[in-house]
């Protein structure tokens, strides 16, 4: 009873919200060629949703310190990305979609790439927790931009995607539930409007490639001057600002 009454329903409605905007988006995603404004709507998704489904999760990975941590987040996080890489790698096969049976567990198929980069998020958060967290964001953040400019860095292991992401893990993680109730402030909903209205009418007049969300390719290979590639970078921590203004 008692963990029911300290349940936080606000992050459940949160993610609710989420995978709906999930949903959405992977319907929008055929007709983004063919409408500017659904274009606009769908890059306006993109920008906040799994940002923000990152920092919760990173918000939620508080216990460091319990016994077998990393043991627990394991059999949470691989044993599911075990058994659903085997059913989508013998799906792709049997429908035709791939000529043979994905054998790497360490290339992910289809939107696994979420668990093996939370798992590896766990693992560098109980490497870094002695450390002042001020430097370990700043060189994430760091690390996360020069890492545009390498064309070694890919989706193999989702490296690309974890060395992206993690600084928007991490800022999750440092968060109290004091500065979370602080956000859910009313008067951050006009500013939340005034960002995502903000967001949409410059996605409608300056459409970005929409690949570039998904942090999955170093950005060198998108862009056309190595400067394009801190441009990206940056935009996401702009994106994890909108994120938080949005869903608090």
């Amino acid at each position: 009873m008692t963990a029911i009454k300290d349940r936080d329903y606000f992050f459940d409605n949160a993610r609710a919200v989420l995978i709906f905007l999930v949903v959405f988006g992977h319907l929008l995603q055929p007709y983004t060629s063919e409408d500017r404004c659904l274009q606009a709507l769908y890059l306006l998704i993109y920008s906040f949703h799994m940002p923000t489904f990152l920092f919760i999760s990173g918000y939620f990975a508080k216990n460091l310190d319990k016994p077998h941590y990393l043991e627990k987040i394991a059999k949470k996080l691989l044993v599911p990305y075990v058994i659903f890489f085997a059913f989508f790698s013998l799906y792709y096969y049997f429908t035709g979609k791939e000529d043979a049976i994905q054998l790497d567990p360490f290339n992910p198929v289809f939107a696994l790439w979420f668990l093996l980069t939370l798992f590896f998020f766990h693992v560098v958060l109980v490497i870094v927790r002695r450390y002042n967290p001020y430097i370990v964001l700043s060189i994430s953040i760091l690390v996360s931009i020069l890492a545009g400019f390498s064309g070694n860095i890919d989706g193999y292991m989702s490296i690309s995607r974890t060395i992206v992401f993690f600084p928007i893990f991490y800022i999750g993680h440092l968060v109290t539930k004091e500065q979370t109730i602080k956000l859910r402030n009313k008067k951050w909903i006009a500013i939340s409007v005034i960002i995502l209205i903000s967001f949409f009418i410059g996605y409608t007049i300056h459409p970005i490639n929409g690949d570039w969300l998904l942090g999955h390719h170093t950005l060198l290979l998108k862009a056309t001057v190595k400067v394009s590639t801190v441009h990206l970078n940056v935009y996401y921590y702009t994106s994890s600002f909108l994120s938080r203004c949005v869903h608090f």
